[in-house]
């Protein structure tokens, strides 16, 4: 079984699980429950392989699992952030429902890229499974068939074209009226809802674009000429992958489009720019280009952090323990003086490799393994607010936090980890607001004083037991007795 992706969706679970018992946070009762399905599917199907041996393929497709996961509950945890704040100010009626309305923007968009995982599985399971007919295995049963959450892996209930059936129809043909007495089943099974037709190897890009004009206009041709130059501009840009599936090779013309706002692909690779366009032998600037994410082994050049000056979110994953870092030049990070999100997931990675913009206000840290002692580097940030130390991303017992660090920092996230010992106290995060730790299961306790903190308003524990249970329970005791009624402490998603 694919660990951190179980993790992740555990974790995610959990959440949901939370945001169910809480109606001033709750999702979307649909979105809830939708997105609630999914992990479970997804869960499922984990569960069902955790004992087999499953190919390359399917294990590509699950290591998208943990950065969507994470993602969910960056989006679930900024809206409890924002819920908590927003009963301190006097906001309006209006500010309160545009804030709602990107939230559900938000989580649609999640759920969406969920989808995209479930359907990249079916896609791959089906596959494997076609390509072996003699011997046909039951691994789609582990994937949603009944008639409520077949809604996972199909469009709408509308009449679909069939694609791709025609070489696959005489074999069918021949297994059904071969001359055998063994009874065995023959799985047909449909690609309800594929994204990405013409990577499927059975629609040339003719035939594809054809499909699309009939399910568009309902004919075999474009009605509308300038329609059909931008459809075809915008097929000669798409994505491609490369000899690793699990990639998405962003094209080189990627450089050349300084209209481009967001760059949002799960697991893509970005190329080097050209020193010059090869059209007009100008240099083309991304000036508005705000989002990066997620890229694999981004290699941060001189060249390309001058063709994204503006950016203020980038998401980079390094998936193996690398031995050389200094070929990715993270040290010209610290030339994005816009750059105000950074998700970093690498293994074992040396802090002394990167070297972080001033302006950052949040930062996502996963698989690092990064000592303690070192984290009074991204304790000196002057204007970081979010710190999330996700999965093993630090290492060591014991974190002795240096007053005069983390001075502007609202919201800590520790997850899973060696940690024993924490002695922070009040004077270490003057400014938080939010502290969750979830799955610590060594800490001894939480020291009292962090309740003296005045902008403290929620501690939250998942999966922590034992003296960290008891410290945080006494810590509300001691505040309710103080007075303060505005902290909120919730243990295994009970509100004490």
């Amino acid at each position: 079984m694919a660990v951190a992706a179980y993790a992740s969706l555990l974790s995610l679970a959990h959440t949901l699980d939370q945001q169910a018992q809480h109606p001033v946070h709750r999702l979307h009762t649909e979105q809830l429950r939708s997105l609630q399905e999914k992990v479970m599917h997804l869960q499922h199907f984990l569960e069902h392989h955790s004992q087999s041996k499953i190919s390359q393929e399917v294990e590509d497709v699950e290591g998208q699992i943990p950065v969507v996961a994470n993602e969910a509950e960056d989006v679930i945890d900024s809206h409890v952030v924002s819920q908590w704040a927003s009963k301190d100010t006097s906001s309006s009626d209006h500010d309160a429902a545009a804030a709602l309305s990107s939230f559900y923007q938000d989580v649609d968009e999640v759920i969406q890229k969920v989808d995209s995982i479930v359907k990249e599985l079916m896609e791959v399971v089906v596959k494997e499974e076609l390509n072996d007919v003699k011997e046909p295995k039951l691994i789609v049963d582990s994937l949603p068939t009944n008639a409520t959450s077949s809604r996972v892996l199909l469009s709408s209930g509308e009449n679909s074209t069939m694609v791709g059936f025609d070489d696959r129809l005489v074999q069918i043909i021949d297994e059904l009226t071969r001359d055998e007495s063994d009874l065995k089943i023959l799985p047909i099974v449909g690609m309800g809802g594929s994204k990405d037709p013409y990577l499927m190897g059975f629609l040339d890009e003719q035939n594809c674009w054809n499909l699309l004009c009939v399910k568009a206009f309902g004919e075999e041709v474009c009605p509308y000429s300038e329609l059909e130059q931008i459809g075809r501009d915008i097929a000669t840009l798409y994505v491609k992958t490369d000899d690793d599936k699990s990639k998405i090779v962003l094209p080189s013309e990627i450089w050349t489009m300084p209209q481009l706002r967001h760059i949002n692909i799960t697991w893509a690779v970005l190329p080097d720019p050209d020193p010059v366009d090869a059209k007009d032998h100008t240099t083309t600037i991304l000036e508005n280009l705000q989002n990066l994410s997620v890229i694999q082994k981004f290699k941060c050049a001189k060249k390309v952090v001058e063709k994204i000056p503006n950016l203020k979110e980038l998401q980079v994953n390094y998936p193996y323990d690398l031995s050389e870092w200094s070929i990715f030049q993270l040290h010209n990070l610290a030339h994005l003086h816009k750059l105000e999100s950074l998700s970093l997931n690498a293994t074992k990675f040396p802090l002394k490799s990167i070297t972080f913009p001033t302006s950052l206000k949040k930062l996502v840290l996963e698989h690092c393994e990064i000592p303690w002692e070192d984290m009074t580097v991204i304790g000196s940030l002057p204007n970081l607010e979010v710190l999330k130390l996700r999965y093993h991303a630090s290492s060591g017992p014991e974190w002795n936090p240096v007053v005069g660090e983390f001075l502007r920092l609202k919201f800590l996230l520790i997850e899973s980890g060696e940690l024993v010992r924490w002695t922070a106290e009040d004077v270490h995060f003057p400014s938080l607001e939010v502290l969750i730790m979830e799955s610590m299961r060594n800490v001894g306790e939480i020291h009292s004083s962090i309740g003296d903190i005045a902008t403290l308003k929620l501690i939250q524990l998942r999966y922590c037991f034992g003296d960290i249970e008891n410290s945080a329970k006494q810590i509300l005791e001691e505040q309710r007795s103080n007075g303060n009624e505005s902290l909120q402490v919730v243990i295994g998603g009970i509100s004490l």
